[in-house]
C-alpha cells in the first residue's frame, strides 16, 4: 500500500509506481479525491472530483471537507446513520460514467480508505459503487463490519477481513476469469464463482455511497483517499495495485532527482 512518503508526494510516487510495478494492470479511471484538485486539509471538499486518467469527473452532493490521510489529503464524509435504506447526504456520483474495461473476465477496482464509525449491525456502507439499481456492483462493509461485494440488493459474499476502524486500508474487488475476489490489506480475503452477466459494470459511478436497489443510500463515513478502475493482462498481483507501490529508498530518489534536474537543462 502507499507508504507516508507517497501519500506526501502523490505525483512523484506515480512516477515511480509505474516504473516499478509489472505491465500487467492498466488504470484506465483514477480519481485521488485532494491530491489532484489541489485540496487542503480541513477545506470545503471541491464541487467536482477529476479522474486523471479516463475523464470521468463526479460531482459532489453535500458539503463534506478534506481531510488529511497519512501525507496525503482524502475526502472526509460525514453520513449520519448509514445504512441501505438511508439516504446519504455527502458523496460524489456520475450517474452516465460508464467505466468500460477492455476485458470484463480481466478487471477490477480499488481503493484507500479510512473508515471512522461502523453502522449499525447488518446495515451497509459504501465505499464505491459501478452501476445502480438492480445491476449496482459495490465495495462496501456489511454485518458487523466486515467487507464484502455487494450486487443489487444482496451480498454476494463477505469476507472474513474486518473493517478496522480509525486505521487505513486498502481494498479491491478483482475480476479474475470466472470468479470475483476481494482483497483487503494485500491479502485475498474470499473468492467466489458466478455466472451472470449482471456482474459487467453498468453505467453509473458513486463514491462514498450506493444506489443498489433504490436511492442513494450507504453513506460513507470517513476518509477516502484514492479509487481506482484497471484491467489487467496475465495473471493478477494484488502488488501491481496501490497496494504494492513501495516507499522508494533514497538512493532512488536522487537518481530520480538527477533525472528530472538533467531534463530542465535540456
Amino acid at each position: 500500500m502507499k507508504s507516508p512518503f507517497c501519500f506526501s508526494a502523490g505525483a512523484l510516487c506515480l512516477l515511480l509506481s509505474a516504473s516499478s510495478a509489472t505491465a500487467a494492470v492498466n488504470v484506465i479511471h483514477s480519481w485521488s479525491m485532494g491530491d489532484t484538485d489541489g485540496g487542503v486539509a480541513g477545506a470545503a471538499a471541491g464541487a467536482s472530483l477529476t479522474d486523471s486518467v479516463g475523464g470521468i469527473n463526479i460531482a459532489l452532493t453535500g458539503a463534506p471537507t478534506y481531510a488529511a490521510l497519512g501525507g496525503s489529503v482524502g475526502v472526509d464524509f460525514e453520513n449520519a446513520g448509514s445504512a441501505h435504506n438511508v439516504a446519504a447526504t455527502q458523496y460524489y456520483s456520475n450517474i452516465l460514467g460508464d467505466v468500460n474495461p477492455a476485458d470484463n473476465a480481466r478487471w477490477g477496482f480499488e481503493a484507500i480508505v479510512r473508515i471512522d464509525l461502523l453502522p449499525a449491525t447488518n446495515q451497509e456502507m459504501a465505499v464505491f459503487e459501478l452501476g445502480g439499481g438492480q445491476n449496482g456492483l459495490l465495495l462496501q462493509t456489511f454485518g458487523n463490519g466486515a467487507w464484502t461485494i455487494h450486487q443489487s440488493n444482496v451480498a454476494i459474499k463477505t469476507a472474513p477481513a474486518a473493517v478496522k476502524v480509525g486505521q487505513t486500508q486498502h481494498l479491491a474487488a478483482v475480476r479474475n476469469g470466472g470468479d470475483w475476489e476481494l482483497w483487503v490489506d494485500g491479502t485475498l480475503a474470499t473468492s467466489f464463482g458466478f455466472a451472470s452477466a449482471d456482474y459487467n459494470p453498468a453505467a453509473g459511478i458513486r463514491i462514498g455511497a450506493g444506489n443498489a436497489g433504490t436511492g442513494n443510500n450507504r453513506g460513507f463515513n470517513g476518509v477516502i483517499d484514492t479509487v481506482r478502475v484497471f484491467d489487467y493482462t496475465g495473471s493478477f498481483n494484488i502488488n501491481d495495485t496501490l497496494y504494492g507501490v513501495p516507499e522508494p529508498s533514497s538512493a532512488g530518489l536522487l537518481a530520480l532527482g538527477g533525472l528530472l534536474a538533467l531534463r530542465r537543462r535540456r
